[in-house]
Order: structure tokens, then C-alpha cells, then sequence
């Protein structure tokens, strides 16, 4: 596998792959021999593709000088040069290189979903002076458990707060500051969204400390009461806003069965002061929470 492998745009041939590398004087397409009926193959060769078993058990292969599109009957294949080269090691499922943009719009975009489920947008640009990089969990308030309002929102505020690997509090908002950098966080009703901008040589070790919160937090048990604090902080500031304002009142007005209806934001009575009442444990409610629902597959 020392040459490219691609991915070949086809609507009806599964298990296709489109090789090309230096030392091949000519690109070739395998598929699974067991789809490649006599027909089909006839139909390659009056197309002045040659057809011809492979190395590779179970696949046959048509080779080809150039890019092409081939149609018979229900199937349609085209070769497409443009799709980006997928290394078998990398855990890419997928590259999508066609992503619609701007005509003005200088910058280089590329797409990725990965073996996991994740999916990623990758941009270029050499005009940048920064980099960065944001995501998003499609979990938000409409998740928190009964009995637990805003602790989604908590939990956005403890991933801060050391990893496994990087244990120390507030290492990640060291990293990022001391690199020109900057970082926050937000809490919708149906998504977690983090994200950050540092300068360009350090964007690989900062990625590095960003995807330990989605990987090992440590939600250590002492910082619980003091980042509580800051969730209420935020909850009083909210209380003069009158954009939040009109929100809650539609919260607290709408179908108590809705998920909207649940006071996301959450306080100190909430977090703190009702669950200890109750004998909830908030940290453990915590990492139930992440390891239910911070899963790759909806990043």
C-alpha cells in the first residue's frame, strides 16, 4: 500500500476502490469480482478498458489511461482524479473534496468522516495568521437528566478543568493564552460547542489538550462547588438580560412534556443545593452524562 488509495464516485458498485501512484504508467479501478458479471466485463472492454484478475483475492480490476465514466445498463462508474488520497491507517472512512464554497472564496476545503463517526471540515488558508479549531456535540440541554437541570452546561464547564493526561487545572487556558491565543465554550439546548485560535506552530499541541475532554476528563470532586459558583455566576448575569428573559418565559410556558421546557441553564440550587438535599451525587451524574452521550459519532 506504498501507493494512494482513492475513493472511485459511484452510485451502485459498493466495495470499489481507485488506485494511482507513481509507478503505475496507468490508473486502474478494482472491484469485487463477484459484481463483475461477463456482461459487465464485455461492456469495460468495448470501452477499451482492459479487465483482468487481480492479486488481491476476490477483486478484479479494469485498467484505464485516463479519467473516465463508464455506464451499463443499472451501473455508473466514474473515476474522479480530484478525490483526495485515503491512507489505510488513518481511520478515514470517507473525503469529500466537492464541498460548495463561494467563487470569491480563495481558501481550500476538504471533508472528512473518520471510522468512528466523527465528521470533520478541514480549511486552508494561507492568509491566515492564526489557526483554530471548534466542535460541536449534538447534546445540549434537551438531554439533562431528571431531577438535574443545566447539567450539561456543568459538564461544558468541567471538561476545562484537567484531563487525564493533562491533569494540572487550567493547563489548557495556560497553553492557549501564553500562544496568543484564545477559547471559550457554549451550551445551546441541542448542542455543546467548544472551540479555540492559537498561533499556527502551536496548533498540534493544542489539539492535542482540546480532544482529551472528549477523550478522559477527570471531573475532579474539589472543583465541583467552585465551578458551580460559575455556572450561577453566569445564571444572575442572565437574569438582566432580556433576550434570555423572553426565552424562559417561553421555556416555562411551553408543553411541560417538551424538552424545552427544562431550565438548561441551570444555578447553584440546581447543581448544588437540591441534588445534596436528595443525596445525588453530582459528579457521578456527571460522568454518566459524558460517557453517554460524548460519542464521535455526533461530533
Amino acid at each position: 500500500v506504498s501507493h494512494s488509495l482513492y475513493y472511485v464516485h459511484n452510485a451502485n458498485i459498493m466495495n470499489v476502490m481507485f488506485v494511482a501512484g507513481q509507478s503505475f504508467a496507468r490508473r486502474c479501478v478494482f472491484f469485487k469480482s463477484s459484481i463483475c458479471s461477463r456482461s459487465l466485463s464485455s461492456a469495460f472492454r468495448a470501452h477499451g478498458h482492459r479487465v483482468f484478475n487481480s492479486s488481491l483475492a476476490n477483486w478484479s480490476g479494469i485498467c484505464c489511461s485516463r479519467r473516465f465514466e463508464f455506464k451499463h445498463n443499472n451501473y455508473r462508474m466514474m473515476s474522479c482524479e480530484s478525490v483526495s488520497p485515503v491512507a489505510t491507517a488513518t481511520g478515514i472512512r470517507r473525503v469529500v473534496n466537492d464541498i460548495v464554497v463561494s467563487a470569491t472564496d480563495t481558501r481550500t476545503y476538504r471533508g472528512l468522516e473518520l471510522e468512528n463517526g466523527l465528521t470533520v471540515l478541514l480549511i486552508h488558508d494561507e492568509k491566515a495568521t492564526k489557526a483554530a479549531a471548534g466542535l460541536d456535540v449534538r447534546v445540549g440541554g434537551y438531554q439533562d437528566p431528571e431531577g438535574l437541570p443545566g447539567l450539561a452546561h456543568f459538564c461544558e464547564h468541567m471538561l476545562f478543568l484537567g484531563t487525564e493526561k493533562f491533569p494540572v487545572e487550567n493547563d489548557y487556558h495556560q497553553f492557549i493564552d501564553s500562544h496568543g491565543g484564545s477559547c471559550n465554550a457554549m451550551t445551546t439546548e441541542r448542542s455543546t460547542r467548544f472551540y479555540f485560535d492559537v498561533s499556527v506552530e502551536q496548533l498540534e499541541p493544542a489539539l492535542d489538550r482540546f480532544a482529551q475532554f472528549f477523550i478522559a476528563p477527570l471531573f475532579n470532586a474539589d472543583m465541583t462547588e467552585r465551578e458551580v459558583n460559575a455556572v450561577d455566576s453566569e445564571f444572575e448575569q442572565y437574569l438582566h438580560n432580556d433576550g434570555w428573559r423572553v426565552g424562559h418565559v417561553f421555556s416555562a410556558t411551553c408543553d411541560p412534556a417538551h424538552p424545552h421546557s427544562k431550565f438548561y441553564c441551570g444555578n447553584k440550587n440546581t447543581l448544588w443545593t437540591s441534588p445534596r438535599e436528595r443525596d445525588v451525587n453530582v459528579r457521578d451524574a456527571l460522568l454518566l452524562y459524558h460517557g453517554k452521550y460524548y460519542s464521535s459519532n455526533i461530533m
